[in-house]
């Protein structure tokens, strides 16, 4: 279920902006060496300069990150960027009783999970509160096309909204079907899950690791 209790660092925390900005530098190294590009030195400062932006906006909506005891700087790349593998994941008992128990503290919380991918790209669970989030100031997530997953307390549909990135690079429209596969790297050799996925919206490019994202309801990842 959804990354709870243990606090994470927060973002406005500078020594974890540090490591985050130091992180993202090689993460754009990486990009380039794999392109077989030299990385420049304007490329390099743009890479810092894209990371201080994103961090200085508040380009995620989060004020805090909840989830399982572990490596604080990877839960929030799991959580946050949607890269490298999850920290473990929480019983939804845990986050229901967090929920109530701690409801003055916050004014929303929003449950990921993940482990599945379908062709690479990652698909995270979560509820239909996650789409109000600001990722940004006066932004939230939109939809280009469609509409969002069908999940209430009565019932969840097996219905998705994929990011901007997805749609276009595996061409993929409202009303198209898919099986996600197990993990999250991708293995054409391998069977794909019975489970039989729709997708029902598309979001609006938002500039954030979320264009490369399948959203589905929690409850088809517990």
């Amino acid at each position: 279920m959804p990354p709870c209790p243990e606090v994470g660092q927060s973002l406005a925390s500078s020594k974890m902006k540090q490591r985050l900005l130091i992180c993202a530098v090689v993460m754009g190294q990486s990009v380039l060496a794999a392109d077989k590009k030299p990385l420049t030195k304007e490329a390099s400062a743009k890479v810092i300069e894209a990371a201080e932006t994103i961090l200085a906006e508040k380009k995620f909506g989060y004020d805090a990150i909840l989830g399982p005891r572990g490596s604080h700087l990877q839960l929030v790349f799991n959580s946050l960027f949607h890269i490298g593998p999850p920290t473990g994941l929480v019983k939804s008992e845990d986050y229901k009783i967090f929920r109530e128990r701690y409801k003055r503290f916050y004014r929303q919380a929003v449950p990921i999970a993940v482990g599945d991918n379908y062709k690479g790209y990652r698909i995270v669970g979560t509820t239909l509160n996650f789409f109000d989030v600001k990722y940004a100031a006066s932004r939230k997530y939109d939809l280009s096309k469609g509409e969002f997953f069908i999940q209430n307390e009565k019932q969840w549909n097996k219905e998705a909204v994929i990011g901007d990135t997805v749609a276009r690079k595996l061409e993929l429209q409202i009303n198209s079907k898919f099986h996600p596969y197990h993990g999250l790297n991708f293995n054409p050799n391998k069977k794909p899950h019975k489970d039989q996925y729709t997708v029902t919206g598309i979001l609006k490019t938002t500039g954030t690791p979320a264009d490369r994202v399948i959203w589905i309801p929690v409850e088809g990842l517990q």
